[in-house]
This record gives structure tokens, sequence and C-alpha cells, in this order.
């Protein structure tokens, strides 16, 4: 069938998203809509994030972004997302993106050795995580 879009323009019916018709709002299934949104959403920062990194670079090299997903993962962690499940908030993960870019930058000008930069960002990590169970036991007791 056709692909619709998932932003209700009035009730029972979205506009499509590869054609001109209107549709009924029982041929679609929202959530696989949203899902599908999502995707595309994330695919298309993924693709402006490379840009920007070959930009940034003066070319395009395969192995530029390695190391970044713990910096991602650090951000989030720090920001206040459990690691156990549930949600965060998007303020707390671009605070928890300041605060790893600081850290990262800090250990540059200080010269320290990417090895013991990971060490630290690992440590920082765990403090995180082990301040959000110290809050979840406390809440659940």
């Amino acid at each position: 069938g056709e692909r619709e879009s998932i932003l209700p323009w009035r009730q029972g019916f979205h506009p499509c998203l590869l054609c001109s018709s209107f549709m009924p709002k029982q041929n679609t299934d929202v959530s696989t809509l949203w899902r599908e949104a999502k995707h595309a959403f994330s695919g298309v920062m993924a693709g402006l994030a490379g840009i920007v990194l070959a930009s940034r670079m003066y070319s395009g090299q395969p192995t530029a972004g390695e190391g970044a997903e713990m910096d991602a993962i650090a951000a989030v962690v720090v920001g206040g997302t459990s690691m156990a499940g549930g949600s965060g908030k998007i303020g707390g993960t671009i605070i928890g993106a300041l605060i790893i870019g600081i850290l990262n930058n800090g250990l540059n000008l200080l010269n320290v050795n990417s090895f013991w930069q990971d060490v630290v960002k690992g440590i920082v990590i765990l403090l995180a995580v082990f301040i959000d169970y110290v809050k979840n036991t406390k809440a659940k007791a």
C-alpha cells in the first residue's frame, strides 16, 4: 500500500508522504509509521553528521568516527538516562554532551594519553551508573 505521514490533518485522515491523495486512518498502523519516521530521521541526522565530519577533516576517512560511540553513551548516561531502562530527557543529554565535550577538551589540553582519556570517561560512566543505581534503590524503598 501507499505510505502515509504521521501527522493528522483531519480526524481520521493522514496526508500521504509519497502521493497526493488522502487515505483513511483505518488502513494505517500509527506505531509503524512513527517507527519508520524515527528511523528516517535518525538516518538523515547520521548522514548530516557524516557530512559535517568529512568537511571538518577535508576528506572521508572510514575510521574517522571510531570511539565516538563511547562519547555518545557517556553523554546520555551522564545526562541522567538510566542504563536499567526507562526514559531520559533531551535537556539532560545535551548537558551530558557538554560535560563530556569539556572533559575531552580538558584532557586534550593537558596532553593526557588517549588510553587514559578512555579510562577517565569509563570512570565517569561508572560513577553516573552508580549514582543512578543509588537513586533508583532509594526510590523503590
